[in-house]
């Protein structure tokens, strides 16, 4: 059975800095339409590499178990990809540790920010191209 897509994300560069900002509960229909909006994004740039942003201030953002799946196997994809970094900025403990748990395993560095700012800061100190 096919259900309806639940949870929205907002995507957008910042030069080599991919952000994105999803909300509400994520079922498996909305992260697969969500992982195709990124990749949709990612497919046209050309960078040597580049880090990524989640912004997870909504604090309802949750998953179902075939999201997770999902959400790693996009993960393992953006890191084949040329994603070398990935920052969480005001993330639940919740979704710290599914994040954190996944890029372990795919050997990418994952970190906690405050905020967007001292991320994309961070992100252009430590991984300039």
């Amino acid at each position: 059975m096919k259900f309806s897509n639940h949870g929205n994300i907002d995507i957008h560069w910042t030069n080599n800095i991919l952000v994105c900002r999803p909300t509400g509960a994520i079922n498996l229909e909305g992260a697969e339409g969500m992982v195709a909006l990124i990749e949709e994004k990612i497919s046209g740039k050309n960078f040597k590499q580049w880090s990524r942003i989640e912004i997870l201030d909504d604090q309802e953002v949750l998953g179902t178990p075939d999201a997770h799946k999902i959400l790693k196997q996009h993960i393992e994809s953006t890191v084949n990809n040329g994603c070398v970094f990935i920052a969480l900025v005001k993330e639940s403990p919740l979704n710290a540790y599914i994040f954190k748990e996944i890029c372990q395993s795919l050997k990418i560095p994952v970190k906690s920010f405050s905020s967007e700012a001292i991320a994309i800061d961070y992100i252009n100190q430590t991984y300039r191209e």
